[in-house]
């Protein structure tokens, strides 16, 4: 863009304030604004519209710090003509990038800086820039985040570098562009950044902005939310919050390193301990920086200014609002990988080096994310989990094998009238975190989880699909309530000689036997309907039942006699003297 008469009065000598420090919209708002330039040059110049400026703070060509040509002025075009050496550079410029030459009364539709490299220590500086220190010191730390650096700029699409060399050979060393399409109506988008070199996607992001004036209308709009709009506008900064997850392509396995935990103030910070924030997205906020502009001041024993209280507002009240929206809106986006952007509970509270905010942050996130819909059941629907809580199913898979997790899968599914949601796969094992803590704010899921009792619970209301279950299925539950200790009372889970199950009944009088061999189950076949057949690895099991009489299961060979009874026709017992001949059917 051209610059209006405001740029022109902000970009000056070093020794004035900027004017961007009263502007919100500017993205120097915290910076040490132009000035930073004169770290590799002395004489900066700036062509913008007709307009060519150069900065001489130093006065070594000029008695003015500042120059300025409006090449529409013929008179100064005159000057110009008579100055080849000077003209020369920027007509080369202007001819690489196909513009139109000032020099001739042509106007510019932008804006090129143009920093002639120090060539010896003045009393700016004592550093001098080669052609070779940019190509290794500024070309590279550039290229390195060159993937986030367009991320949150709001009029750069397209960045290009490139080399010209004397010859007037071009190389190019990137060339990128970044596309951003809404994929939601409620301001979720996915930005992708292109290498135009390559022709292809580099990296793609979901990005969401929040406003704090977005809020206004939301219940947990506070006198705290209010507080922060009226530090906003005393510091004159836009309260505005950006999140952003990159987007997991396939066959990757997690977030690459570069994308994880990072902090942008419009502009990515270096990525440093300092600045890492334990969070599985890039943040993005007008946060307030240290006097080295690389870190976010946060509050020392003696700190408590404006700064300070404004970047941990951020962290507790803004940054949790637009993190958790993002995770819900990415729960119906992205089910898939939403996990993996969810914070990680264990990392923020095991490593003392984080900052105290961004485990704030962290935690706030997670409560407000409850409330939203986050969680989806077996069946795909959104749930949200702090209206579900007496009824909410958490199928952890904890300690369970890869074939039992989808066995009790297939069970669960068969339960369709129950809010259940599988967090048994690895990226979302680390949200048990949330859920079953005794020590966070976030009490009360500990009952939801999937243990063997609540499985009991479970089956039992759904006591008619349980019958419907499959032999491996019911063994299967058998199994998991049994050795986990749950209740089996009034469960259709006993398995009997007939191939028949019954239920588990509350008594502790026989009414199932356990044989101990399987020769004198065979003397009774007309009481397979009583006696139980399990395989060995759920004999002790039944055996520990049986020794205390539980369930009402009890020794086959402790009630011989009574079986035997209740096998046989009554009248062999009502003649004493009847003689029974008992013989071993023949083959023949």
């Amino acid at each position: 863009a051209e610059f209006t008469k405001d740029d022109w009065k902000g970009i000056i000598s070093p020794t004035v304030g900027s004017l961007k420090r009263d502007n919100p919209e500017k993205v120097g708002k915290f910076g040490i604004g132009f000035s930073s330039v004169y770290h590799v040059t002395d004489c900066p110049w700036i062509l913008s519209g007709s307009t060519l400026s150069m900065m001489d703070p130093q006065h070594i060509y000029f008695s003015k710090e500042v120059r300025r040509w409006n090449m529409k002025d013929s008179k100064n075009r005159e000057i110009w003509a008579s100055k080849g050496d000077q003209s020369r550079p920027w007509k080369e410029i202007l001819n690489h990038l196909n513009l139109p030459d000032i020099f001739s009364g042509h106007s510019v539709p932008g804006t090129i800086f143009r920093f002639p490299l120090r060539a010896e220590s003045t009393e700016l500086s004592d550093n001098i820039y080669t052609t070779r220190k940019v190509k290794d010191n500024l070309f590279s730390s550039l290229e390195e985040d060159i993937n986030v650096v367009l991320l949150f700029l709001k009029s750069i699409k397209t960045i290009k570098i490139e080399c010209i060399s004397s010859n007037g050979k071009n190389d190019v060393h990137t060339y990128i562009q970044k596309k951003s399409v809404q994929v939601q109506n409620d301001g979720m988008c996915k930005t992708t950044i292109k290498s135009l070199i390559e022709e292809k996607d580099l990296a793609s992001f979901y990005v969401l902005k929040v406003l704090l004036e977005d809020l206004n209308q939301c219940p947990e709009y506070s006198k705290r939310f209010k507080d922060l709009e009226l530090l906003a506008k005393k510091m004159k900064v836009i309260p505005e919050v950006s999140i952003a997850g990159y987007v997991i392509e396939e066959g990757e396995a997690s977030i690459p390193a570069e994308y994880n935990g990072r902090v942008s103030v419009m502009l990515p910070l270096p990525s440093s301990p300092a600045t890492v924030t334990g969070l599985p997205v890039i943040v993005n906020a007008f946060f307030a920086l240290s006097e080295n502009r690389r870190v976010l001041k946060w509050e020392p024993s003696d700190d408590h200014s404006e700064q300070v209280q404004w970047n941990s507002e951020l962290l507790e009240l803004l940054v949790p609002e637009c993190y958790s929206a993002f995770l819900s809106k990415l729960s119906s986006l992205d089910p898939k990988n939403t996990f993996k952007f969810w914070p990680k509970r264990s990392d923020h509270h095991l490593n003392s080096k984080l900052p105290t905010n961004w485990n704030t942050c962290s935690e706030e996130t997670i409560r407000l994310l409850l409330k939203k819909p986050c969680l989806q059941n077996l069946f795909g629907n959104l749930l949200v989990p702090d209206n579900l809580k007496e009824t909410l199913v958490i199928f952890s898979g904890n300690g369970m094998k890869e074939e039992e997790k989808n066995l009790l899968t297939k069970v669960l599914i068969r339960f369709t009238n129950e809010n259940v949601v599988d967090l048994s796969h690895r990226d979302s094992a680390h949200i048990l975190d949330h859920f079953v803590s005794s020590q966070q704010q976030l009490y009360g899921y500990q009952n939801c989880v999937l243990m063997p009792n609540k499985l009991s619970a479970l089956c039992m209301r759904n006591i008619a699909v349980v019958g419907l279950l499959s032999t491996i299925e019911k063994f299967f539950l058998l199994k998991f309530i049994g050795f986990g200790g749950g209740s089996l009372s009034g469960l259709p889970l006993l398995p009997l000689k007939s191939g028949n199950w019954d239920s588990f009944q509350n008594v502790t009088q026989p009414k199932f036997y356990l044989p101990e061999s399987e020769d004198i189950s065979g003397c009774v076949p007309s009481l397979f309907g009583k006696i139980i057949s399990v395989s060995n690895d759920l004999l002790p099991l039944f055996k520990s039942w049986a020794s205390c009489n539980q369930y009402g299961v009890a020794f086959l060979e402790l009630y011989l006699p009574k079986v035997l009874k209740e096998a046989f026709p009554s009248t062999w017992f009502q003649n004493s003297s009847l003689c029974i001949d008992w013989r071993i059917k023949s083959d023949a």
